[in-house]
């Protein structure tokens, strides 16, 4: 195979179908992403819980210990500012 990628597909009746792409997609993609390199590691974001994180983390910072951390006592003091007002 040359330095083209191909991916196999199955189709819904069975057959498969190979696709060749026209460019290097290895090679494509780095391009790509050294031409962005700058934008998307300026890209960051600032959460309420302190920390900042990049656009591309975002699951894994909600899920982080930190942030839940936050959401708990953010959380619990909400129900005791409710309690206070009733």
């Amino acid at each position: 195979m040359s330095d083209v990628g191909s991916t196999k597909y199955i189709k819904k009746n069975g057959d498969v179908s190979i696709y060749t792409y026209p460019i290097d997609r290895k090679k494509h993609n780095s391009a790509w992403y050294q031409k962005h390199k700058e934008a998307i590691k300026n890209n960051r974001i600032n959460c309420s819980c302190g920390l900042s994180y990049l656009s591309s983390n975002k699951s894994n910072h909600s899920k982080g210990r930190v942030h839940q951390l936050y959401l708990k006592y953010t959380e619990m003091a909400e129900e005791e500012e409710s309690e206070e007002s009733e």
